[in-house]
């Protein structure tokens, strides 16, 4: 049913009252929100913990007001696409105005241009726990102060083009915190990257890959309580000491790059914690390992290496032979689950042609639990891999 209030028409979608709301306003484009600019899924989502209520003003003379619907025990409003019918496609401001902004705890904006400043009001949010925008390079600014959001965990950036790492952000007890491709962080000061230090207290999963990072700020390190870390390869080529000095990291994805300098495991042997490495190589030359390099690494159940490293035949053969002899050396061949045994592993190339030199066989000699025989080939070293130490692992067969 439409009402008019004032010179608005408003369109009932649940109840029609006067209440106390706190709005968040955001800059739009085009003849529908959200705009339809590609056939991938949009998507805008409020959580609440309590029943809540959204008032929604178009910027075209319609407003909308919706009930949140019940979802698992909270309540969650989940944005429905506006078609604009005022003849204008150019910017207007889109207002959500919330009965209950204490109830609110997550933010979820996927593919939804959301132009301009983050709306400041933010700030009154102040059960907030995360916030997720993905895809988004509308917005160009963080508000200044975030001090009243202490329960906020998870800040989750795609595509937003902040340049620098928001400062606002770094006096909170950030957790989850991820910039995919929003910072140039080539300058370690100017951006803020060696800021972060204060979160070491508090954050626990940090991904920056595609931010164009040259080098790690020297107290990198003291993110002691860092566990996952997913990063690009630094322009330079190679990750410096910061990285290999972090004491309890246990999952690393290091993204891919052109960059053609080796990848030196050299130091992996400080981070005892691993339990999982992902490591996408585009033009690398040759990967630097030896036995030495992963002997430490004790808790490591999960390999993975992929990329077009993997395309020339010497490289693919003398990762497997070295691969196998980190096995030969430091795990036990009877059944358990000790150290090295038990292992996802994954080498593949981005062309899916290079496959391991030999046959995939038992070798001559071998004996269960006791002898691996004598491996003549990288692929009956696999098959040791496999039989002998219990792993799954993945090649190009």
């Amino acid at each position: 049913m439409l009402y008019k209030i004032g010179n608005k028409i408003v369109k009932q979608g649940a109840k029609l009252g006067i209440k106390r709301f706190n709005e968040l306003i955001f800059t739009v484009d085009g003849t529908e929100f959200p705009k339809d600019v590609s056939t991938f899924v949009k998507n805008l989502t409020v959580r609440s913990s309590v029943p809540n209520t959204v008032t929604i003003d178009w910027g075209d003379g319609t407003i909308d007001i919706v009930d949140f619907s019940p979802l698992s025990g909270d309540y969650i409003y989940i944005l429905t696409t506006h078609t604009y019918t005022d003849g204008n496609s150019g910017f207007r401001d889109v207002k959500f105005t919330f009965e209950n902004t204490e109830g609110i705890y997550d933010f979820f904006a996927l593919r939804v241009f959301l132009g301009g400043f983050f709306p400041k009001n933010i700030l009154k949010f102040n059960n907030l726990e995360s916030i997720y925008i993905n895809q988004n390079s509308g917005i160009k600014e963080f508000p200044s102060d975030l001090s009243g959001l202490k329960k906020l965990k998870t800040l989750f950036f795609d595509g937003v083009e902040f340049g620098k790492i928001p400062a606002s952000i770094l006096p909170l007890n950030i957790e989850t915190l991820t910039f995919v491709n929003c910072l140039d962080l080539s300058d370690i000061t100017n951006s803020n990257f060696d800021l972060l230090v204060n979160l070491k207290d508090t954050l626990v999963s940090l991904s920056i890959p595609r931010n164009n990072i040259i080098d790690f700020p020297a107290n990198f390190s003291q993110l002691t309580n860092l566990e996952y870390l997913r990063t690009s390869f630094p322009i330079g080529g190679e990750l410096t000491q910061p990285i290999y000095d972090l004491p309890n990291l246990k999952v690393f994805n290091y993204g891919r790059s052109d960059g053609v300098k080796p990848i030196s495991f050299a130091n992996f042997e400080h981070l005892t914690t691993l339990e999982s490495i992902t490591i996408d190589v585009k033009s690398t030359t040759s990967i630097n390992c030896s036995v030495a390099n992963f002997g430490a690494l004790v808790n490591l159940t999960t390999l993975r290496i992929t990329g077009s490293l993997f395309d020339s035949q010497t490289n693919i053969d003398t990762f497997i032979n070295t691969l196998y002899d980190v096995f030969n050396v430091n795990a036990l061949k009877a059944t358990g689950s000790t150290p090295f045994r038990n292992m996802l592993i994954t080498c593949t190339n981005d062309n899916d042609v290079t496959s391991p030199t030999g046959t995939y066989q038992q070798p001559t000699g071998y004996v269960a639990d006791s002898n691996n025989g004598n491996p003549a080939s990288p692929k009956e070293k696999i098959w040791l891999l496999v039989n002998q130490y219990n792993c799954a692992i993945t090649y190009t067969n």
